[in-house]
């Protein structure tokens, strides 16, 4: 066989190879139908991951806000709720799922009233 058509067969066999595997990657995107998005405090949004349920994905979120929010406590050692809500609302990501009715403001108002009950 003339070398020019084993080169053809070896780009034809990668490609071939590589079609499968980008075929491969959208049908797992398909089994993971919830994306949660993130608006930055550098006003930008990003895809931060994709899951398989929304119980998944709303998990994520929250985990997004906890780590905010507990990088702000180590910041602000004595802050208040209100004070803690701020900040997140100034610096903090702000996650979401499209149509899951989840609101990051209403949970992170919460964490911070729970984060910030100091017992006397």
């Amino acid at each position: 066989m003339p070398r020019a058509q084993l080169v053809a067969v070896a780009v034809l066999l990668v490609g071939g190879l590589f079609l499968t595997f980008i075929v491969a990657l959208r049908v797992a995107e398909k089994r993971r139908p919830w994306v949660v998005h993130v608006d930055s405090n550098e006003s930008e949004r990003y895809a931060a991951g994709r899951f398989g349920s929304l119980e998944e994905a709303l998990a994520a979120c929250r985990r997004l806000v906890d780590e905010d929010l507990e990088a702000m406590l180590r910041a602000n050692p004595g802050v208040s709720a209100e004070r803690l809500f701020g900040l997140w609302t100034a610096y903090g990501d702000h996650p979401f799922v499209d149509g899951s009715g989840w609101n990051a403001r209403d949970y992170t108002l919460e964490r911070c009233q729970s984060l910030t009950n100091h017992p006397e």
